[in-house]
């Protein structure tokens, strides 16, 4: 092999031992927080429980970190691995499409992966940034299909609100972003090289924004009480313990 192969063979690899570095970083420090793509499950609610069975399986995973300092064991799928490998495809076509803006991958373009905590124990990951002029003005999130018939249903929705099924990830983008009004929704067909945009606007969710808020900070102390005092607090505990701070406020 000549030199400059090896040179550039010996470029790929160090880039690949680089974004693996900051992808460690990345998940080292989301241990025991509570984070954004599992904001759909906290939001799960009932008639009668604050917070459902679903989302009481997922702060237990949090809490396990959190007493452990363990990361939980990730279970990685086709789904997962399909979305990490072309959501750059999928903003260099919205990058062609708005030339005028700058679109930067928050997993890629910076020495560590950009994170947002509006409050402590709080880790939330948007994919990307739209900047202007150097300023931050929209956070996007990128979905990538790995179903033709998702793309295809998904072409049909034009506007985001609490039905939908990322709906409360991106009201957490939202929320850890306060500087910014606008949230780009980007589902992508990888496989015709297409995409299908649509923006929330925080106008249009305060309330709900608030509601997140407000319970991850229920959630991020109760996990502590537990961890603190495990003889008087349970998990399964948590439905009793916000009815009784709502009572009280």
């Amino acid at each position: 092999m000549s030199d400059s192969f090896n040179d550039i063979l010996e470029t790929a690899n160090n880039e690949e031992l680089l974004k693996a570095e900051r992808e460690d970083r990345w998940m080292a420090g989301r241990v025991g927080k509570l984070t954004g793509s599992p904001a759909p499950k906290y939001m799960k609610e009932t008639k009668t429980k604050y917070f459902g069975d679903t989302a009481i399986t997922e702060l237990l995973y949090t809490k396990y970190e959190r007493r452990t300092g363990r990361r939980r064991h990730e279970v990685t799928c086709k789904n997962f691995d399909f979305g990490h490998e072309n959501e750059p495809l999928a903003m260099d076509n919205w990058r062609k499409k708005h030339p005028d803006l700058e679109l930067k991958s928050f997993s890629e373009d910076f020495e560590d992966v950009v994170t947002f905590s509006p409050m402590k124990n709080l880790m939330i990951s948007p994919d990307g940034g739209v900047y202007k002029d150097g300023k931050l003005i929209k956070i996007v999130e990128v979905k990538c299909n790995v179903a033709e018939s998702s793309f295809e249903d998904m072409l049909d929705v034009d506007s985001i609100d609490d039905t939908h099924q990322y709906y409360w990830q991106f009201i957490a983008e939202l929320a850890s972003v306060p500087e910014v009004d606008e949230l780009v929704w980007i589902n992508y067909d990888a496989y015709g090289d297409e995409l299908h945009e649509v923006s929330m606007f925080r106008k249009d969710h305060k309330k709900n924004i608030a509601k997140y808020l407000k319970k991850m900070k229920q959630a991020n102390d109760y996990i502590d009480l537990c961890i603190e005092n495990p003889s008087e607090y349970k998990m399964r505990g948590i439905n009793d313990w916000c009815k009784l701070q709502l009572e009280n406020e």
